[in-house]
């Protein structure tokens, strides 16, 4: 398989811990900018008519699922860079990623090296479904 021109420096961006955590704080960031639009409108309550305010309004009640996937993305992503810390080698050159699972954080949490405690396990759980209706929305 020929590998585009690029591929060396993403191989040696990906090995990096830090670019995998310096994502996790940018999406850590986003859902922190959605979880303020989405408390803002939790607090106003419902505008008393449908005018302008009622469109920010649900706009802002509308930022609670992107909110907890890019709190779930965040984690995620602070994962693979421990587990990239303790082993480069899981980015081999060919660029075929062993991680032990894609996106489940439970399994990436123990790859990690990190225990969890029950409610945290539970917690990673709910937060996984999120990230994978997120990508693959399913009923």
């Amino acid at each position: 398989m020929n590998r585009p021109s690029f591929w060396p420096e993403h191989i040696e961006f990906a090995r990096s811990p830090g670019n995998w955590f310096n994502k996790s704080i940018q999406f850590q960031s986003a859902a922190e900018i959605l979880f303020k639009a989405y408390a803002e409108a939790q607090r106003s309550g419902p505008p008393p008519q449908l005018n302008d305010d009622f469109g920010k309004w649900q706009q802002g009640l509308s930022t609670h699922m992107p909110c907890i996937i890019c709190l779930g993305y965040a984690i995620e992503l602070m994962f693979k860079a421990l587990i990239v810390q303790n082993d480069p080698e899981v980015i081999p050159e060919n660029g075929k990623v062993r991680f032990d699972t894609s996106h489940s954080l439970v399994p990436l949490s123990v790859q990690a090296d990190i225990d969890l405690f029950e409610k945290e396990d539970k917690l990673l759980k709910r937060l996984s479904d999120y990230l994978v209706w997120g990508r693959y929305p399913k009923t």
